[in-house]
């Protein structure tokens, strides 16, 4: 039997910006998941959080194709994931086209993690 495991990037930690908001950091940690043998690097999506979701130990996120574009041009293995894009909050044909133009120019490394949500919109 054969494991895969992914790691999740800590991109979302706005607090710490000089750790993770910078594009050096972003190539580091990509580079650091590829070299330690990880299948995948994940990124969430909560483009829209609401007081109560941040209140409640919620965080930020970036924008999942931004980032993951950054990752993927960082590496050459790692696959790149949203883990997980929610789908209603999204145009549909903006989605598909940042989905198939990070796919193409990933090499095919994308993985779409996608969901519902659970807040009311």
């Amino acid at each position: 039997m054969t494991f895969t495991l992914s790691v999740t990037f800590p991109f979302d930690h706005i607090d710490q910006p000089e750790e993770y908001g910078t594009m050096h950091a972003v190539h580091e940690c990509a580079r650091a998941a590829e070299e330690a043998g990880f299948w995948s690097g994940t990124v969430t999506d909560h483009p829209v959080p609401s007081y109560r979701w941040l209140d409640g130990g919620g965080h930020y996120a970036q924008d999942p194709f931004v980032m993951l574009a950054m990752v993927a041009a960082a590496t050459t293995r790692l696959r790149v994931q949203t883990n997980i894009v929610v789908l209603p909050y999204r145009n549909p044909f903006i989605t598909a086209r940042a989905v198939s133009s990070l796919d193409h120019f990933s090499g095919g490394r994308f993985v779409f993690g996608i969901g519902a949500g659970y807040l009311k919109l």
